[in-house]
């Protein structure tokens, strides 16, 4: 672009002012061409099939079992020893027979304490049979049907009857005329029964039998 100006001599002047849209052009440099590394193409690998869950399935535990054949009877068995009722149904009997024997022997005419017999070598009143007749057969009921608990009750109160029987003989010799040694038999008998009752087990046994017809 030219153009004139007059400086400060007087002198028109030419000037060439550039255009400062025109820029030199810049050498081009040649880049060295890099070899890119050829990546191997990936093998396709078919879509796997998609399974299905499983449904958790609980193993059932199964007893097992002895098959009866057709042809065969079973036969089961049940039995049971209790020691204790027959200790207790023992001394239910003896307390009864005495009792039975004493109010035969004495009667009941004259009432039931003016007249006294021996049984067994011990004096006793009617009152008396009728007392150890009556505890004899519930104690003989309390063996007879196996029933612990009630034997237990009974000998407590028998013994407890006979301890005060033979430390107050005094007190009853009108009445009942029992005698100190008596008294206590019947105490070593209840106790006895007691400890039975307590202390030995029921024993028990089941068994199955198989028999071909």
């Amino acid at each position: 672009m030219s153009g004139r100006y007059v400086d400060g001599d007087g002198i028109i002047r030419d000037e060439v002012v550039g255009d400062p849209t025109l820029v030199a052009a810049q050498p081009v440099v040649a880049q060295p061409a890099v070899a890119q590394p050829v990546v191997a193409a990936q093998p396709v690998v078919a879509a796997q099939p998609v399974v299905a869950a499983q449904p958790v399935v609980e193993q059932a535990y199964v007893e097992s079992t002895y098959a009866v054949p057709a042809a065969s009877t079973v036969q089961r068995r049940f039995w049971q020893f209790d020691p204790a009722s027959i200790i207790t149904s023992l001394f239910g009997i003896t307390l009864l027979i005495l009792g039975l024997i004493a109010m035969t022997r004495v009667g009941f005419d004259d009432g039931l304490t003016d007249n006294t017999e021996e049984v067994a070598g011990f004096t006793h009143t009617a009152l008396l049979g009728i007392i150890v007749a009556v505890a004899g057969l519930f104690v003989l009921l309390a063996g007879i049907t196996r029933s612990r608990e009630g034997a237990i009750f009974l000998s407590v109160v028998i013994g407890i009857a006979g301890v005060v029987a033979a430390v107050q003989e005094e007190s009853f010799e009108d009445s009942l005329a029992i005698e100190s040694s008596y008294a206590w038999l019947i105490v070593i008998g209840a106790v006895i029964v007691l400890l039975a009752n307590l202390l030995i087990p029921t024993l028990t046994s089941r068994s199955t039998v198989y028999r071909n017809r």
